[in-house]
């Protein structure tokens, strides 16, 4: 005689897939998306803080400016402006569509003026609290120190200041690579992950015969 025990019902339960895992997964990705949108406003404050630390001078007019070390900076045109916005590219976004001056940079303790150039083809513009502006020409420091920087035959008389700095494309282009890894990447893939794992995980357990261990 054969005996036998237990009951018809207790097989092994196999896991729902696919796992709960992936909701980490999907988290993560999410989570990426949040942590690149603050990255990238971070930025744009960050970006923010350098053009208004820009040194000015008056148009048509001279002033003292110091560069504290050597290497290239730029010369951008300003007028009276409102927050907020900044662009790169070859657009009509930029505040003035043509322009024209009389520019020169001269060290205060004597020597060789060093040369400025036009800024390009391409445009660099801006607007915050109370500036706006656009990249007008460059100059390359090799002895750092002040220099007089002066303008005249200044057109269109729009144009108020003359603002020396570090270049702000480097800082344009961070924040947004930052929100459009958020916005194409993270989040996308974020949803995508979540929805498909939710969605079949539902259908798993409406599957006749399915078992409903979780996994």
């Amino acid at each position: 005689m054969t005996l036998a025990g237990g009951h018809a019902g207790d097989a092994p339960r196999a896991p729902i897939r696919p796992s709960r895992w992936w909701y980490w997964v999907a988290g993560c990705l999410l989570a990426g998306a949040a942590i690149c949108i603050v990255l990238a406003v971070a930025g744009f404050f960050s970006l923010n803080r350098q053009i208004q630390g820009f040194q000015r001078v008056r148009v048509p007019g001279q002033g003292e400016v110091t560069f504290a070390q050597p290497g290239g900076y730029v010369l951008y045109i300003e007028r009276p402006g409102q927050c907020c916005s900044v662009a790169a590219g070859t657009g009509n976004s930029a505040p003035f569509a043509s322009w024209s001056m009389r520019a020169g940079l001269v060290p205060v303790a004597g020597g060789r003026p060093p040369s400025l150039s036009n800024w390009g083809s391409s445009t660099e513009s801006y607007a915050v609290t109370g500036h706006q502006g656009q990249a007008a020409l460059s100059v390359t420091i090799a002895h750092p120190g002040k220099y007089l920087l002066g303008a005249t035959n200044v057109s269109p008389r729009s144009i108020t200041d003359i603002a020396v700095g570090r270049g702000i494309g480097h800082a344009m282009l961070i924040p947004f690579l930052l929100i459009g890894a958020a916005v194409f990447v993270f989040l996308p893939a974020g949803l995508l992950v979540g929805g498909v794992t939710a969605y079949r995980r539902h259908r798993a357990r409406r599957l006749p015969g399915q078992l409903t261990s979780q996994g």
